[in-house]
This record gives structure tokens, sequence and C-alpha cells, in this order.
């Protein structure tokens, strides 16, 4: 099985670098402080209103509407499916049965076995982070 290069990059950095990765990590700190402070806000906009799905709004003084969405998010018990469904030959055309791998067992099998299921795998790389640490 093929990894990924994970290997670290190093090279003398450019003053253009060491610019961007100080004003990065500023932006960072003052990104996440003001985050934290919409977060705390939020909260307290939302305790005015009923928790419940739909749109409500709120007029608040003489040029503020506050307008709060939510949506309504539906979940299945799929234990509770599979008892229900048990025994069918074929499921209804708007019951879904989904298959996935557990990537820490796939990870154990043997490479027969891995064999098998990779034609079903896509790896793609996920959203960079970046961080940038202060000495």
């Amino acid at each position: 099985m093929s990894s990924w290069n994970t290997g670290n990059m190093s090279s003398t950095a450019s003053e253009a670098i060491v610019e961007a990765c100080k004003e990065y990590k500023e932006l960072s700190l003052k990104v996440e402080k003001l985050s934290a402070r919409m977060d705390v806000l939020k909260d307290e906009i939302l305790s005015e209103f009923p928790e419940e799905a739909g749109q409500q709004e709120m007029r608040v003084g003489n040029k503020l509407t506050v307008i709060v969405k939510r949506a309504e998010r539906w979940t299945w018990d799929a234990d509770l499916l599979d008892s229900i469904f048990d025994g069918a030959q074929e499921l209804p055309a708007h019951v879904k049965k989904r298959f996935s791998v557990d990537k820490r067992k796939f990870q154990g099998l043997d490479d027969t076995q891995k064999r098998e299921l990779l034609p079903a795998l896509t790896r793609k790389p996920g959203p960079a982070l970046v961080e940038v640490l202060e000495d």
C-alpha cells in the first residue's frame, strides 16, 4: 500500500514569506478572538428566540432587524430501520442502504482484503491548515 509523502520542506525563507507568516499569525489571533466573541453574542441573541425550525424575525432598536433561520434536520435510526425492513428482498425506493468502511479496521486488514476494497476507495487531501508558530 502506498502512503502520502509527509516529509518536511525546509529552505531558506525569503523576507517576503517571513513577513507574510508574521502577518498571518497576527491575523489568526485576531480572528480567533473575534470568533469567540461572536459566538458569545450569537448565543445571547439566540436566547431571545424560540428553538424551532423555520425563520423568525425581531426588530431591534430603530434600524436593526434580526433574522434567525434554523433548518430542520432529520435523522433516522439505522438500527430501527434495519429491523423494520429485516428480511425484505428489496428495499423500497425511498429507503437507502449505506455502506462504509472503518478506516482503522481497513488499515489492519491483510493486503488481499485491502485489494478487494481498493476500487471503492478514493483518497483526496483535506483542506490545508496553516499554522504559524512563534518561537
